[in-house]
């Protein structure tokens, strides 16, 4: 059983970034001290932590100091090396590591987990060869999305093949290792379930979240998402099996695709705060953020209330002056916006919540453009 980290005493966080801000914000309101270990001084978790130790997420000198400034440690990458975690362990607790974080790692070990509970995942096959991808593509069918079977930090993209004109995209990706290819669903709506997990393996859900994603950009998401009961149902169900099959403390996130015919698809399992969910800020009783804090420090999670429906739009650094030239105009905007300089124009720099009904009432109410 994990201890108690009571109030008082320091989270360390492995890795910076927002996730990384927002988790100490929620550890320090609830009286936590926190020391971070990032490689930019000038990360935005480093401005408001305790203690600062710069270098490398993967540097075994700096996780010890890290882990001996810290009663615990909590990392917010979900790409962390299960072996730089495990070569500190002995040392200082780590509550989330656990297995699944190599099997979300890998497509091919997520999926296999999946289908061993029973839940539908897209058609799939492993490729080695252009020969491999011409007789998948015969069963999988056009279109389909070619995709590196290990997930990491900096991967080639993704590559749809519309024909068999698009195998020479395969040539090049192949050169990396094997493959996956997925056949490309034709879906009515992308959700999101996340739950967090205690150390007795209490398991306390939030509501459904449906999103709009745009070229594998979230655009906007909202709470409860539109489904009926039935399909709501099948999907808390789903996930009851999945959560009780995973040996993990901290959060978890079940990504997945609806047909309009009510077929449930499984997209991936992530385990670590997502930035769909942070409507949780505004929106409930308790944030994604304070819950994984809880979990890891083995407090108790309250029941999650969502106060109202809510929609959430992301704001891209190309949106930036166009929202604050509009914000006087919208009083019923609450707005996220992270002062950072951000250099990637597909990462969000801050969100707006809106408290309305539906996606289209969003639109209809919070569009500036």
């Amino acid at each position: 059983m994990t201890k108690t980290i009571l109030p008082g005493q320091t989270i360390g966080i492995i890795g910076g970034g927002n996730t990384a801000r927002l988790l100490i914000l929620e550890a320090k309101r609830l009286g936590y001290l926190t020391a971070v270990l990032t490689n930019d001084k000038n990360d935005p978790a480093a401005k408001v932590a305790d203690w600062v130790i710069e270098g490398s997420a993967t540097d075994s000198n700096r996780l010890m100091d890290l882990a001996q400034k810290s009663a615990v440690l909590i990392f917010e990458s979900a790409l962390m090396e299960m072996e730089v975690l495990e070569s500190i362990q002995s040392y200082i607790e780590i509550p989330q590591l656990s297995d699944m974080l190599s099997v979300t790692q890998d497509r091919l070990i997520e999926k296999v987990f999946l289908e061993s509970l029973n839940v539908n995942v897209m058609p799939y096959a492993i490729i080695t060869s252009l020969e491999d991808l011409k007789e998948a593509v015969g069963s999988i069918g056009f279109p389909c999305v070619l995709k590196p079977i290990r997930v990491e930090e900096d991967q080639i993209p993704n590559a749809i093949l519309y024909s068999d004109e698009d195998f020479s995209k395969a040539k090049k990706m192949l050169e990396t290792g094997t493959l996956l290819v997925e056949s490309w669903v034709s879906f009515d709506k992308e959700l999101s379930i996340t739950s967090a997990i205690d150390s007795e393996g209490e398991i306390t859900t939030f509501p459904i979240v449906e999103k709009v994603v745009s070229d594998g950009i979230l655009q906007k998401a909202a709470a409860p998402a539109r489904i009926v009961e039935e399909v709501n149902h099948a999907l808390h169900s789903m996930n009851q099996v999945i959560m009780e099959a995973i040996q993990l403390i901290g959060l978890v996130t079940i990504e997945l695709f609806i047909t309009s015919l009510g077929m449930i698809y499984v997209k991936r399992i992530a385990v670590n705060p997502q930035e769909s969910n942070d409507y949780t800020l505004d929106a409930c009783n308790i944030s994604q953020y304070e819950a994984f804090i809880r979990a890891i420090c083995n407090l108790p999670i309250p029941e999650i209330e969502l106060f109202k429906p809510v929609a959430v739009h992301y704001i891209y650094p190309g949106e930036v002056e166009t929202v604050l030239d509009n914000i006087i105009l919208h009083p019923e905007w609450k707005l996220h916006l992270d002062s950072q300089q951000i250099k990637s124009e597909n990462k969000s720099v801050g969100h707006i919540t809106l408290f309305s009904p539906n996606l289209e009432e969003f639109d209809r109410k919070g569009k500036w453009k």
